[in-house]
């Protein structure tokens, strides 16, 4: 599990994918510079455009408060859940879907943001089955993903690879927020 855990930063031109974290050790990682609606069977489902805030220069300001988090019963939920908030621009919520309170994205909530902002519409499909294990007092799940995604500018993008998340076990003490999947990883390249 810790070299899942690994990231390291690459940089990929913003009308390609945004800035990336690398999963385990040569592979590259992140997520598209895409903006998702809810698994449909690989149809998907086309949203209209979100209005992108204008960012000010070295914004590195944190995200503001979500309205309510993102709670979802299995790790498939949660990933569409996260490319449905940013379908809907509730960025702070997809922000907070990441472990450490956005934290393991590896980037800043305005460069989150801003990774988001040439994408129009797009559309996520789990492509495999799930795989879980358990470790010191974790559950682990590797969800395989295809996503396809269209620019404001009518390119269209496709990326496979997989998200790892991750919950606490049900154990006494444990909090409804450690108790919800979070996003620890991802791995994702242009295919």
């Amino acid at each position: 599990m810790n070299a899942i855990l690994h990231r390291a930063r690459v940089a990929i031109p913003l009308a390609l994918a945004v800035a990336i974290g690398a999963c385990g050790a040569p592979e590259q990682a992140g997520q598209p510079a895409a903006s998702q609606s809810a698994d449909t069977g690989g149809a998907g489902v086309e949203t209209p455009p979100t209005p992108t805030p204008t960012l000010a220069a070295g914004d590195e300001s944190p995200p503001p408060p979500a309205t309510a988090p993102i709670r979802a019963g299995s790790p498939e939920e949660a990933i569409r859940a996260y490319y449905a908030a940013i379908d809907a621009g509730e960025f702070a919520r997809a922000y907070r879907l990441w472990a450490r309170e956005g934290e393991a994205s590896g980037q800043s909530y305005a460069a989150f943001r801003q990774g988001f902002a040439s994408t129009r519409r797009s559309e996520v499909r789990v492509s495999g089955p799930v795989q879980s294990e358990g470790a010191a007092g974790s559950i682990y799940a590797t969800v395989p993903v295809e996503v396809n995604a269209v620019l404001k500018d009518g390119t269209r993008q496709h990326f496979t690879g997989q998200y790892v998340l991750r919950r606490v076990n049900d154990v006494p003490g444990a909090t409804e927020e450690q108790l919800n999947w979070h996003i620890e990883s991802a791995s994702l390249q242009p295919a």
